[in-house]
Order: C-alpha cells, then structure tokens, then sequence
C-alpha cells in the first residue's frame, strides 16, 4: 500500500449496527428539520395527535422502515465501488472531493432501486388488508417526482454520511501505520495488517483477528467479519506479530491467545486446541508447552 494513497475498504457498511444507526440518525435530522420545524407544527394540535400515534410513526413508520432504505443503499455503494474500482483514494482536500464526486450518479439514481421496497412495505404497513389500488398508485407508487425529492436528501445524508466516516477512519488507521519508525531499539508490533478481499485492500486491527491461517497455497487472517487473503507466510507473520499475543500452534496456524477457548490431551503427545470462534487444530506436546508459558506469562 503506498504512503502517498489511502486505501478504501467497504466492510463497514455490512454492519447491521451500522446500518441501523445511519436510519436513525438520518430519520432524527429530517424530522428534525421538517416535522418539527416551528413552521410545520400545526400536526401537534390536529385530533389525531397524541403521543402513541407519534411514537408509532417515529419507531416504524419512519426509523424501522428506512432501515430497509439504508441496506439497499449501503449494498449499491459496495456494488459501485467495486464496479469501478473505487478503493484509491489521495490525501488531501482535491481527492477527497473528486471521491465523493465519483458517488453522485450513484446517489441520484439509488431511489429507482430501493423505493419500490421501501414505499411498497409502507404501503403495506398502512393499508393492509383493504391495499386501495388507487391510493397506491396516487400516494405510494415510486414513479413519482414528488417523492423522489423528498427521499433525496435523506440519500445524501446516508450516502455521503457513512462514506465520510468510512474514510476518516481508513485515514487515522493509514496514519497509524506510516508514523515514522522510532529511533529507539525499543521493538514495535503494528496494530494493523495489510490484507485484501473481494473488494480490494483492508486494513485489518491485529487484536481483532482470531487466527492466521495458511490454507491450500494462500495465507489468511480470519476475524469475526470473514478471512482476508494476507501476502505475509506463516513464517513472516509469526516473526512480525506480537508473541505475548500471537502463538504458532502447528506448521499453518497462528492464533490470538485472546480467541483461545481451552485445550485438552488428545493423542499420542498431541493436544486439540479450540477457539472461541468454534474452530479446532491438532498442535504438538512442544507447541502446547509454549501456550502454558505464554499464558503464565499474561497472568
């Protein structure tokens, strides 16, 4: 990964905490700005106000439905991204721009693909069982330019919200890994790992990882998101990762001490290692010695 670029991952935006929290987010501003405008109140003091029917529009009608909203928009910004290829991205103000610039056809055709979801589960949730064809086509059809404005700026506080966040925090972790080398004999273990996915490059927090694997002809780090193909051996991962944390349990595993669920005497000098992920390998009597010694040591 070269210093002069910062390298974009899209791993975030398959959380479903993170999705939720852009929904909410994003309702809150717009209602915020337009529902509780002192200008638009005259809602308050209408016959049908009270505070279980607002509660009910605010967590459902609003909240819970948009969530559908933000998970069609999350999966077409990674389907764009890797479409074309966008995981470069150039420090600085100029680049930054021209990196959300490259989203906006993406934001101004999005509503075409998750409106018939969203407006048609809303239409459900309002009208069934009757489902008045008429008021569909009138009120909730998503051919409608009416709503297409009104579901824009919500797409752009989602869309350029989470890439915003994505890329400030892709930029703190780059700055981390390039901070120039200490002169002092003091050793230092990186708090992050190149890697790649079917996406393009990760960054990977080293903490996170529960094991490094070699399977086949390829090296991985698996965490709770997946595995990662990593360009490192077994060998140049366990020489550059930390050994207080990291242990090489046989010829093509490296795990995280901290994953490490128990381990028990299985065969002929021979123990099985369980990780709290549900994983298991075979390591020797020499490998189990190191463990003891290594767990001896963080207590």
């Amino acid at each position: 990964m070269s210093e002069s670029t910062i390298s974009i991952n899209y791993q975030i935006l398959k959380k479903p905490p993170v999705i939720f929290f852009t929904a909410i987010l994003t309702v809150l501003i717009y209602l915020g700005l337009f529902y509780f405008h002192p200008a638009n109140q005259s809602w308050i003091s209408s016959k049908e106000f009270s505070l279980g029917n607002t509660l009910q529009f605010v967590l459902i009608d609003q909240m819970l439905i948009e969530c559908v909203t933000a998970t069609i928009l999350f999966w077409l910004i990674r389907m764009y991204a890797h479409q074309f290829k966008l995981t470069k991205v150039t420090p600085g103000t100029t680049g930054k721009l021209r990196y959300f610039l490259k989203f906006l056809p993406l934001f101004l055709v999005a509503y075409f693909v998750f409106a018939p979801f969203t407006i048609g589960i809303r239409f459900l949730y309002h009208h069934l069982p009757t489902m008045p064809y008429d008021v569909y086509l009138k009120e909730y059809f998503f051919l409608n330019a009416h709503l297409y404005l009104t579901y824009l700026p919500p797409v752009f506080v989602m869309g350029y919200g989470i890439l915003g966040y994505n890329l400030s925090k892709l930029t703190r972790q780059t700055e981390i890994v390039h901070l120039p080398t200490s002169p002092t004999p003091t050793s230092y273990f990186s708090r992050y790992l190149d890697a790649k996915d079917t996406e393009g490059e990760v960054l990977l927090e080293v903490n996170e990882i529960f094991r490094l694997q070699k399977i086949e002809r390829k090296y991985y780090a698996i965490n709770q998101e997946g595995q990662f193909v990593v360009k490192k051996t077994i060998q140049e991962l366990e020489e550059s990762l930390d050994p207080e944390l990291f242990v090489r349990i046989n010829r093509s595993v490296i795990i995280n001490l901290n994953y490490l669920k128990n381990y028990a005497f299985w065969e002929n000098e021979k123990y099985i290692v369980r990780l709290k992920d549900g994983s298991e390998f075979v390591m020797s009597r020499h490998r189990y010695n190191k463990i003891k010694e290594r767990l001896s040591l963080k207590k």
